[in-house]
């Protein structure tokens, strides 16, 4: 099957018999890839420090048990705190604040740790000795690495380094004294302490509040587990799994203790303005009652006590004047408060309670509720957030229109109050016009009167006083933990899973492109098809050679050995293909080349030659391949006289002829290498020797140099009656056809035949050529890819 795709502008076939080829030839780097992935994906676990996860879902539940007493009467105390998002909670949990709270809670004075060859283990409250009775006389020890080391002599050693100068210590009689602190070393347990000290490094540090923060604030993780039920996921990382429990519980005990703190703050700050009110109404009743007293014991006249209907709306007046007053003061101290620059939420808190006392309507009440609000979440984002922060500058405006309209409610509260005052007044002065009463009589009246109104606020704020102290008991916390944290008994970094899963994807990503590059980047000659469809001019496909997989050094004959054998077979093949392209009587020359050295020429030569002369004829086989002869190491024989002799004039051309283990299988080898071969295959001496040859055998076949770097065999393949080309499956380019080409159409070798050697038969191809045959990659004998000349030459 074929695929086609558009790659810049012209459509190049794809060849998915190819592509599973290039697939199959990579299984190997596959596997590579995926064994070196693995390896990684182990290390990595195995050297990485394991991190635990300890995780709690807690419900947020709050509730004002005194609303019950007093029907809801009191929600101001609480100014927003039961309309608080659940996302400010988020935001309290993850505060500077709970987190120094909570690690004042856990035995973190101290931590202890056992170093290994790769790895540090925390031992959080498992460490087998513990440093007590510190005294820190120099703050630059705080959060450096002590360590504990046992000399020769059995004596314990602390060392540790400052600012990189070292210092060491001895312990003795488990007193610890150095120049920065002075502490007591006690030994849990001896045996354990032992085998610490010998196969790890036992260090210990002294920790800040500060560091200890900078540690575990960035691991602690909070979300909103179902905001319909208030519940929230409280999760910490940490090496160690036990401290990471015991620090979640931690946060949850120092948020409940917060959070009680935080909503019993009102009810205090009622209380105390409370307080002062009864101190100084407590004052003003000593006060009346002294002088009324004082005013009877000076007054020896009986004093009629009845008070005629203008007194005693004059004392209304004056009671009404007194309340009204209270108002005007209490907002004056709202108006105070509201005009300061820096406003905290304790200071806006505190004029809640003297509204509440006064009797306000609740519209203020609301306004100022609001302004808290505001106040309260703009400090819990100044603790995750600066001031030019898009949220601060927002609840910055929010707040600064809230007290604009605050001030204007207070303004004409005021107006108002000093209205109704001023006309009180009045009322008062008329009415007191009138009065025909004696004048001690009258200041009579007015002081027990007095007293009365004295005495009736002194009992309202006691009243009030034992509300607010039944309400601030009945602040409780109801939250609850709907599954606790435990002891992670696997860690979630490394996963092991994930890690080899990685791994797996990781090494496909890079087994896909790599598969993909290599069948692009695919350069090599394959099967007869390669050969064909890449050819612009006609040829003639003599045959395969499937590859033989018994690797010798040098090319050796093969067919005499293993007469059954496929490559055996092949041979016949190509002796039966020869007869069509020449069948007519007479001696017959053969000639074989290929583009580089190392794609069979001279195994096909002497194989060839071996197969024919198995039919009865005689055949001769000349090496002319003299920069790189190979016929006598092939037959094993010698090389003292050989061509290079012969066409020199040297020797003779039947002196030089060696009989091979094969009846009528002659061969001349190369001779010693020459300095100028070329010359020597040009001079016309080669052709005197075949005729020469060609009387004595029926066939002569020459062994000609590869053509793809010099031009010597192109004289001699041009004269043969049998002119063979060899290429190699799976080790010739494709560019090694252009040369084909050249030799037909440029040398004008219409009769070359190509011969397509060292195919894999194991592997079925789309490329099959004859009796069934099929190709792949591989050869089978001992060349190496190389080019002809030697190593200084190479291209």
């Amino acid at each position: 099957m074929e695929g086609d795709i558009q790659t810049s502008g012209a459509v190049k076939s794809i060849d998915l018999s190819l592509l599973l080829r290039t697939f199959i030839t990579s299984l190997p780097w596959i596997g590579l890839f995926f064994l070196l992935s693995g390896i990684s994906c182990f290390l990595l676990i195995r050297y990485s420090t394991p991190i635990y996860e300890a995780k709690l879902n807690f419900q947020i539940n709050k509730e004002n048990k005194s609303k019950q007493i007093f029907g809801g009467a009191k929600d101001f105390l609480f100014a927003g705190d039961e309309t608080r998002a659940l996302d400010s909670e988020l935001e309290v949990f993850r505060s500077e604040l709970l987190v120094k709270k909570a690690i004042n809670k856990m035995p973190l004075d101290v931590s202890y740790f056992a170093q290994g060859d790769i790895l540090t283990e925390e031992r959080y409250i498992s460490s087998s000795f513990k440093i007590t009775n510190i005294k820190i006389t120099d703050s630059s020890l705080i959060n450096v690495p002590v360590y504990i080391s046992i000399e020769k002599n059995n004596q314990l050693v602390l060392n540790y380094s400052i600012y990189g100068q070292s210092f060491s210590s001895l312990i003795s009689n488990n007193k610890i004294n150095t120049p920065h602190f002075i502490a007591h070393l006690n030994i849990n347990d001896k045996d354990r302490f032992d085998n610490d000290i010998s196969t790890t490094k036992l260090y210990f540090k002294i920790n800040s509040l500060d560091a200890l923060v900078a540690v575990f604030k960035p691991n602690i993780h909070v979300v909103i587990f179902n905001p319909l039920a208030n519940s929230i996921v409280l999760t910490f990382k940490y090496p160690n799994p036990v401290l990471a429990r015991d620090f979640v519980n931690a946060m949850i005990e120092s948020y409940i203790e917060y959070d009680k703190k935080r909503q019993t703050e009102s009810s205090e700050n009622v209380l105390m303005f409370l307080t002062a009110q009864r101190d100084s109404v407590e004052r003003r009743v000593l006060i009346t009652e002294k002088l009324l007293k004082d005013f009877k014991s000076e007054n020896k006249t009986p004093i009629n006590s009845k008070v005629d209907a203008d007194l005693t709306q004059i004392i209304g007046l004056e009671e009404k004047k007194l309340n009204l007053q209270l108002k005007f003061e209490t907002l004056k101290q709202v108006q105070k408060t509201i005009n300061k620059k820096e406003k905290t939420i304790k200071e806006i808190d505190m004029i809640l309670p003297a509204l509440m006392v006064a009797d306000f309507q609740e519209s203020i009440i609301a306004q100022v509720k609001e302004l808290y609000i505001l106040v309260r979440d703009r400090e819990e984002s100044l603790r995750i957030a600066t001031v030019k922060n898009e949220s601060i500058l927002g609840l910055d405006e929010r707040i600064s229109k809230q007290i604009t309209l605050l001030q204007n409610t207070v303004n004409i509260l005021s107006e108002r109050l000093d209205e109704d005052i001023k006309h009180i007044k009045t009322n008062i002065n008329d009415l007191s016009g009138t009065l025909s009463l004696a004048e001690n009589e009258l200041d009579y009246q007015k002081l027990l009167r007095m007293n009365e109104i004295n005495n009736k606020y002194f009992n309202i704020i006691l009243e009030k006083q034992m509300e607010f102290e039944l309400t601030k008991v009945g602040v409780t916390v109801n939250h609850q933990i709907l599954e606790s944290a435990q002891i992670a008994k696997t860690p979630i970094s490394p996963n092991k899973k994930l890690t080899y899963t990685i791994g797996m994807v990781f090494s496909l990503l890079i087994s896909f492109p790599f598969v993909i590059v290599r069948y692009f980047l695919h350069n090599e000659i394959l099967g007869v098809g390669d050969i064909t469809k890449n050819c612009s001019v006609p040829l003639n496909i003599l045959g395969i050679v499937p590859a033989n997989k018994e690797k010798t050094a040098v090319s050796q004959l093969f067919v005499h050995k293993r007469p059954k054998s496929i490559i055996s077979e092949s041979f016949r093949n190509l002796r039966t293909n020869l007869q069509f392209i020449s069948n007519t009587p007479g001696s017959k020359t053969l000639a074989v080349t290929s583009t580089i050295s190392g794609e069979g020429k001279t195994f096909v030569a002497i194989n060839i030659g071996g197969i024919i002369a198995l039919t009865g004829k005689k055949v001769v086989i000349i090496d002319l391949d003299m920069r790189k002869p190979k016929i006598h190491l092939g037959f094993g024989g010698n090389n003292e006289c050989g061509m290079s002799t012969v066409l020199i004039g040297k020797d003779d051309v039947e002196t030089c002829i060696q009989h091979s283990e094969l009846e009528n299988l002659d061969y001349i080898t190369a001779g010693p290498v020459p300095p100028n071969p070329s010359e020597l295959i040009i001079n016309g001496m080669i052709e005197k020797v075949i005729e020469r040859l060609k009387g004595i055998y029926d066939l002569v076949i020459i062994d000609n140099p590869p053509v793809g770097l010099v031009t010597d065999g192109v004289h001699i393949i041009k004269q043969v009656d049998y002119p063979l080309y060899i290429v190699r499956s799976g080790y010739s380019k494709y560019p090694f056809i252009k040369n084909i080409e050249r030799i037909i159409t440029e040398s004008e070798v219409r009769n070359l035949s190509v011969v397509l050697n060292g195919v894999n038969i194991t592997r079925r191809s789309k490329y099959g050529y004859g009796y069934g045959y099929d190709y792949g990659y591989g050869y089978g004998y001992g060349y190496g890819y190389g080019g002809y000349y030697e190593e200084g030459n190479k291209k």
